[in-house]
Formats: C-alpha cells, sequence, structure tokens
C-alpha cells in the first residue's frame, strides 16, 4: 500500500525549496501533491517547478498562506508539501478562475467533469471507498462564500473542507496554486476517491458574552462595516471591548472575536483591519442589519486535545490531518503565550496545511477556527479461514 506523505522546506529560492521537498519524498507514483507556499516564496515560480518536476499525472494543487503547518507544528518561511499515494487516492481537480465573471452553468460544467472522472478512476476492486472536497480560494478575493456554496450544491454528497489563501498579514496577494500556475481571482477544488477512512472536524474555543453589536452601516460587497450601533465602527468596537480605539490591530481583533448565530450554529465573523476612515473590514461577509456578539476565549489546549483525542478515537490512529487554521488563532496563541504547546499538538497529530484567511467547512465560510480532515490508516483486508 502506498503512503501518504509530507515534505518541508525552509529554503528560500523556488528552485532550491522544491528541490529540497521533491528530493524527500519517495519514488512512488503520486496522485495528488497539495502545495502550501510561504509569502517570502514566489509563487508563480513554485508553482511552475513543481509542475516541471513532478510527472504529468500528478496533480499539483495549493496556495500561498499566512503561515504552515507541518512537521515541527506550526511553522513561518516554508514550503510544505502533502502527497497522497496514486493507489489509495483518485483525484480529480478543475480550476475556477476569474471568479467575478464566472457563470453557474461553467462552474457546473467544470465540476460535472470531475465528479465523472473520479467515479470512473479504479482503485482496489471490491474495495469500500470515502470521497471528499477540497476547496482553496484566492484570500484575497471575497467570493469564499459564492465559491463554497456553489461547490457544496452541486456535490452535496462529499465533505468538503477548504480555505482561503493567505499572504502573511500584507493582504497584497493571495493566489491560488493549480497545474504550474498561481492564478488570482481564483478557486480550485479537487474531488477525492479513496480508500481510507476519514474523519471531519471543526474547534472553535469560545463562549458567548451578553453584549451584543448590531451592523448599522455596511457595504457588503467590501466586507467593510461603517457603523455599529449607529456610532462609527471601529471607536464602537473599542468601546464594547475596553479597548483603544487609537491602537486596534489583529492582536486587537484575536482576543475579542465576534459571533453571529442562525439557525445551523454559532460562526465567528473576524474583523481583518481597521481602515483609516474609522470602519472595519471582516474576512467574511457582513451586512447590514446583522446582529454579532462578542465572545470570550476558554482554553484552547485543552479544547484542542480534547477534540483531536476524540478524533483520533473514532477514526483509529490518524495517518495524516490535512488542517485549516484561521490566522486570528496562531495570533492569539502568540498573545496568550499558548503557540508552542498548540504547535506540539499539530505535530503530535499529525496536522499538515496552513494558516489561511478563513476556512470553508461543507460550503460555509468561518474564521477564527481550524477545519481537519484526518485520514485513517490504510484498511487491512480480513483473512478468511
Amino acid at each position: 500500500m502506498g503512503t501518504i506523505q509530507v515534505a518541508s522546506s525552509s529554503r528560500l529560492g523556488a528552485e532550491l525549496a522544491v528541490a529540497d521537498v521533491r528530493n524527500q519524498l519517495n519514488a512512488e507514483p503520486l496522485s495528488l501533491v497539495l502545495a502550501f507556499c510561504c509569502p517570502r516564496q514566489d509563487p508563480d515560480a513554485v508553482a511552475q517547478i513543481l509542475r516541471q518536476q513532478l510527472p504529468a499525472h500528478t496533480h499539483v494543487l495549493g496556495c500561498t498562506t499566512a503561515g504552515e503547518i507541518g512537521p515541527k507544528g506550526y511553522q513561518s518561511d516554508t514550503l510544505v508539501v502533502l502527497a497522497l499515494p496514486a493507489d489509495e487516492f483518485i483525484v480529480s481537480v478543475c480550476a475556477l478562475t476569474d471568479l467575478r465573471a464566472l457563470e453557474s452553468t461553467q462552474w457546473q460544467t467544470a465540476l460535472d467533469g470531475a465528479r465523472i472522472e473520479v467515479e470512473n478512476g479504479e482503485l482496489s476492486p471490491g474495495a469500500e471507498t470515502n470521497r471528499f472536497a477540497i476547496v482553496l480560494v484566492d484570500g484575497l478575493s471575497r467570493y469564499e462564500e459564492v465559491v463554497g456554496q456553489a461547490v457544496r450544491r452541486l456535490v452535496p454528497d462529499m465533505p468538503l473542507v477548504g480555505a482561503s489563501a493567505g499572504d502573511g498579514l500584507a493582504f497584497e496577494r493571495a493566489p491560488v496554486i493549480c497545474q504550474g500556475r498561481a492564478i488570482d481571482n481564483a478557486a480550485v477544488v479537487a474531488l477525492v476517491r479513496t480508500t481510507r477512512p476519514l474523519e471531519v472536524l471543526q474547534c472553535q474555543h469560545f463562549e458567548m458574552t451578553d453584549t451584543r453589536m448590531a451592523i448599522t452601516g455596511a457595504r457588503p460587497a467590501e466586507r467593510i462595516v461603517t457603523e455599529i450601533n449607529g456610532y462609527p465602527a471601529a471607536e464602537e468596537y473599542a468601546r464594547l471591548t475596553g479597548l483603544d480605539s487609537q491602537a486596534l490591530d489583529a492582536m486587537s481583533f484575536a482576543a475579542f472575536p465576534l459571533v453571529v448565530r442562525n439557525g445551523e450554529g454559532e460562526y465567528v465573523r473576524s474583523i481583518q483591519q481597521v481602515n483609516a476612515d474609522g470602519s472595519l473590514t471582516f474576512f467574511c461577509a457582513i451586512d447590514e442589519g446583522v446582529v454579532l456578539r462578542l465572545v470570550r476565549s476558554t482554553d484552547p489546549r485543552r479544547d484542542l486535545a480534547t477534540r483531536l483525542g476524540e478524533l483520533a478515537g473514532r477514526l483509529g490512529r490518524v495517518d495524516r490531518a490535512l488542517t485549516f487554521d484561521c490566522i486570528l488563532r496562531r495570533i492569539e496563541f502568540k498573545r496568550s503565550l499558548c503557540l508552542d504547546a498548540i504547535s506540539d499538538l499539530l505535530r503530535q497529530h499529525r496536522c499538515v496545511g496552513f494558516s489561511s484567511y478563513g476556512e470553508l467547512l461543507n460550503g460555509i465560510h468561518l474564521n477564527q477556527t481550524m477545519t481537519v480532515l484526518a485520514l485513517g490508516e490504510p484498511r487491512r483486508a480480513e483473512v478468511v479461514s
């Protein structure tokens, strides 16, 4: 049976980094290589060289990051790759480019073709199979909700995980990688069928407070809130959190997240930045009339250890856990001095992925959340005597 492989390089320069990770992978046939590329690397060069270095039958997808998750847990300034073996994973991919102009019929045609391809791929005869979808989106496109919901409608029977590409905290460019190109204003989708058992997990660590904030002014297309409770947005957010409105930064927003409630659950709506005019830009869709509630953090170490432990208990030993983790969680952990402890948990539970500008779970775009697709060890054939 094949091996799910992980490689990581801290070498700067695309040629050196790709050569490094390529040398860490064994020679077995691969169906998919996912590449998570730090902002210091040139994503165009990484995409091109990876495509050149891998066989044509291996799909190459990925994106830029706001930090990586690899063999050492939380990592920075690295290239991390996750490689799936061809004998246990059938993969079909499609790129959804020029998101602002893409019509729904084009989405359906592309995904229908990918689904047919993945269903027709050959695995072990008679083996039980599972399916899942991975979606990566340009983290500055503001199209995560549209992409997530569209893909979910077209493949409603598959667990769907994914995330928004990152750019550190620069917010300048966050492309996706697909088959040798780094593409802006795009999304990539991988449909996967496997003989491996799998589980999906979402982790959040907060409890509700009684403090509410009504969005009374917004520019939804830009994800900008201009007024909260009838007052300038940054000023009112600072008042309700007890912060200095002149000193709001990513650390502030990580410490005091906001949540919207709907019939299906509670979802964080995180703030990306404060603007010169006192408005607030959010990572997720936001609109006038929405009521947000302030939440407070619980113990993230206990929460994560419990959830990952339960996951392993349900699945058996986890081989690898594809992990998408909001950048604001990493910032919060650094502030609360538990970053190393969380990093150790990620390493122990064999997590690999990246810190993102937002997470996708079954079509819903989330913030300040960790989503995990855990892949178990190969099923052993039963011996009949």
